[in-house]
């Protein structure tokens, strides 16, 4: 499909889903390119794989086309990978590489060996962790949202698409603060990526959010900002009315 054709298969996709006209689409200012954070397996030869879509079938992938262009440097570098090694993910925050490996559990002693030999400064990784355990450079990444600072662990969620987040960030924003708005309430708030910016503002900000890591790292950013904003270990599936007042 041309980039155009995908976008308007998007449109019907939420049009469908929604019984709404879509009265505009924002395009991603990158077409390929624009992953931030790639999963793969790895094979029992060391390569990096995907697997086959229905199946469990490894398929070795030597480039990426959505895949981030410092993210696919890593991919074209990186030598053939221990054998109990399982898998990687990538993570860039659009600069920086992050490496998280995992092992075959009860087997990972030469794993973890062969990995600390690897040559990270010429592959172009800036840290990296095994079955969540620093092994080279700093594990927690630097990542600028919205123009807030946040410090993302190792399994700290945030957006894909760099580029459209900035985007989506803005658009929320000019959307809250042009209403007499009092409190808001973020469900499935993860680190706080869109509540944060506008906390900043002045915004009175509840957020809920369940995964340990993220409920961690936003905690973290709203210390180190000195906010008042409320970051709960809560299941947002489970939100009643009545839970919280908010407008």
């Amino acid at each position: 499909m041309t980039h155009v054709e995908q976008l308007k298969k998007k449109r019907r996709w939420i049009e469908g889903m929604f019984g709404v006209e879509v009265d505009e689409v924002v395009p991603s200012p990158r077409a390929l390119g624009y992953r931030s954070r790639v999963s793969m397996k790895v094979s029992d030869d060391g390569d990096l794989c995907y697997t086959k879509r229905g199946t469990n079938e490894l398929f070795p992938v030597s480039n990426c086309l959505v895949a981030r262009p410092e993210i696919q440097r890593v991919i074209e570098r990186l030598p053939p990978l221990h054998r109990e090694v399982t898998g990687v993910e990538f993570r860039s925050n659009g600069e920086q590489v992050y490496l998280a490996f995992t092992t075959r559990k009860g087997r990972s002693k030469g794993a973890k060996g062969s990995l600390r030999e690897l040559e990270y400064g010429a592959l172009g990784v800036h840290g990296v962790s095994v079955d969540g355990k620093r092994i080279h450079g700093p594990q927690t990444m630097v990542l600028t949202c919205g123009g807030i600072e946040h410090h993302v662990s190792g399994g700290g969620f945030y957006q894909v698409n760099l580029e459209i987040n900035e985007l989506l960030i803005e658009r929320i924003r000019s959307y809250v603060l042009a209403l007499e708005h009092t409190k808001l309430l973020d469900l499935f708030s993860g680190a706080g990526n869109l509540s944060l910016p506008l906390a900043v503002e002045g915004v009175d900000c509840v957020l809920w959010e369940s995964n340990p890591n993220s409920v961690r790292d936003g905690s973290a950013t709203i210390e180190r900002l000195g906010l008042t904003t409320e970051l709960t270990k809560r299941n947002a599936f489970r939100f009643e009315p009545g839970d919280e007042f908010f407008d």
